[in-house]
């Protein structure tokens, strides 16, 4: 059994096998925990003053009651200072002539509060309070104390106590030390120290009070370096206790009541809650004590701030992890444009009256979108020109005074059925000068076609091609771009040109339109062809001319 005896004033401890796991922890409930009983732990109390030389402990086994022949136990005893650091320990006083009683010394005691632990053979005794043990039977003790000069009259304590270590089990008791003439009420917190505080008084015994409310003593508060008298020493938004007290999966898992940001990663103890779900930017529900809590080599903050997911080290699902996405330039936010095709953040300019530029090195014939959040929890899309069929997007506005995130997303590839720009059905890409652009080989008898640059310039149309052949042709050079053909049954009643891409009044049509791309030698044949149907509107295809 393995016992954790933490920096609170509660003992738990829980019956398994011979050998196994438990915590027992210290808190200001004065309250012992073992199995399912709470007992009042034994508190010895005052063990006289500093002048009075050493301090002295014996454990004696005692015959059960109503043994034939009566084994006595083999006693380990040790002592240990308020903030659970090993000060004695002591196994057999004499091994070697039988003697498997324990003793320990104090030779020089000093004013304070102590813990007493006793248990059985095979017991250790470790720091912080932990004690692991394999004894597998209970056995009854006399554990006696005494003073190397006590003062005439009877002594302050019980020099005799008898008691019974419980199987696979451990008895602490507690006591003080006084030094009268540095700590006039004898509990263990020196006067000097007591008169730098407002909530601690030199002249009442108050080291197990709790002024502040926080679930910490101020005998406790004191050791751990905290302030007895502010229940959130570190102003984090967790008062000491919880923090020192924090369990997670039923396990001890305590942050610093002494650091706002246990785990050093920028984001304070009391902002991550640890519920593994991000509420916006007062609770990011990640681990304080992970500067990383994925592990995927972005740390929370940096996670928060990006837009990924700081429980998840692949945003995306691309196979890449987020830190693997980021040292390669990569979006991990992107798992379905290829790398090359991804917005990559290359510069921040502060330029003058509070304006704030962004740039991006993007990927013409790529559509992106521009998006803002002030909590990460909510995005919402910005409105912005030119972001697609660049190298480069910039974006540019004045400092608003609050904390706000942007991220440019590569939008991805849509389905393709012609029935929009953003859907075009696609011709593939040519070599840039002279082209003829054509209906031949269409169901529809008669069609009309339009061009577009990538910006919905409209660039010229055409109806037939002469009076007696209704399909459709246009013939013009063409520079290195994108550009989209508008097709449709005859008549498009309105061709806006004040608008991108802006055709009114066009007929759907059942029957497949094709539309084919010839260079200045037309003798050479068909560079691309493509066909589609749309019975809602234009149809629309894409060319990329290099």
């Amino acid at each position: 059994m393995i016992f954790n005896f933490l920096r609170k004033i509660f003992y738990s401890a829980l019956p398994v096998s011979s050998i196994a796991l438990l915590a027992l922890v210290l808190c200001s409930h004065h309250a012992f925990s073992q199995a399912n009983n709470i007992v009042t732990p034994r508190d010895i109390g005052s063990l006289g003053d500093v002048s009075w030389g050493y301090l002295e402990f014996e454990v004696r086994g005692q015959p059960n009651i109503g043994e034939l022949f009566p084994i006595l136990p083999d006693t380990e005893i040790a002592l240990y200072d308020s903030g659970g650091k090993v000060l004695l320990e002591n196994d057999n006083i004499n091994f070697f002539l039988g003697n498997f009683n324990s003793r320990i010394t104090w030779k020089n005691p000093v004013a304070g509060q102590y813990y007493l632990a006793v248990g059985l053979k095979n017991t250790e005794f470790k720091e912080q309070f932990l004690v692991t043990t394999t004894s597998t039977s209970s056995g009854r003790y006399l554990l006696t104390t005494s003073r190397e000069n006590t003062p005439p009259g009877n002594p302050t304590f019980n020099p005799i106590m008898p008691g019974t270590v419980p199987a696979n089990g451990v008895v602490f008791y507690k006591f003080t030390i006084s030094d009268r003439l540095n700590d006039l009420d004898g509990d263990g917190i020196f006067n000097s120290v007591e008169d730098q505080y407002d909530c601690l008084d030199k002249n009442v015994a108050d080291a197990d009070k709790d002024p502040d409310r926080d679930g910490l003593s101020n005998i406790a508060e004191l050791n751990l370096g905290t302030d007895p008298c502010n229940p959130d020493s570190d102003f984090d938004g967790l008062t000491d206790g919880e923090e020192v007290n924090r369990i997670v999966s039923g396990q001890p898992a305590p942050t610093n009541p002494r650091d706002d940001d246990t785990d050093g990663d920028g984001l304070s103890d009391g902002f991550e809650t640890g519920t593994g779900i991000v509420n916006g930017m007062t609770d990011s529900g990640t681990d304080p004590l992970l500067a990383d809590t994925d592990g995927d080599a972005v740390g929370d903050l940096k996670e928060l701030q990006i837009g990924t997911d700081p429980f998840n080290p692949d945003t995306d699902g691309d196979c890449s992890a987020d830190g693997v996405e980021i040292a390669r330039q990569t979006d991990p936010l992107d798992g379905i444009r290829p790398s090359d095709q991804q917005a990559k953040l290359i510069d921040i300019e502060y330029k003058s009256q509070g304006v704030i530029s962004m740039t991006w090195r993007t990927t013409a014939s790529v559509d992106y979108q521009l998006q803002k959040s002030r909590d990460l929890k909510k995005w919402e899309n910005v409105e912005t020109t030119g972001i697609a069929n660049s190298d480069v997007f910039t974006y540019s506005q004045p400092s608003t005074g609050e904390r706000e995130f942007f991220r440019l997303k590569s939008v991805p590839v849509p389905y393709l059925d012609g029935k929009s720009p953003l859907h075009a059905l696609s011709l593939g890409s040519v070599p840039a000068g002279k082209l003829y652009i054509d209906t031949w080989g269409s169901a529809v008898i008669d069609t009309v076609m339009a061009c577009y640059d990538s910006n919905g310039n409209y660039l010229f149309w055409n109806d037939d091609s002469s009076d007696t052949i209704r399909w459709s042709v246009v013939g013009a050079t063409f520079l290195p771009g994108t550009y989209y053909i508008a097709t449709g049954k005859f008549p498009f009643i309105g061709l806006n040109r004040s608008k991108p891409f802006n055709i009114t009044g066009t007929t759907g049509v059942t029957d497949g339109i094709t539309v084919n791309v010839f260079g200045e030698n037309i003798e050479a044949g068909i560079l691309q062809s493509a066909s589609g149907v749309n019975s809602s509107g234009a149809l629309w295809f894409s060319i990329v001319v290099e």
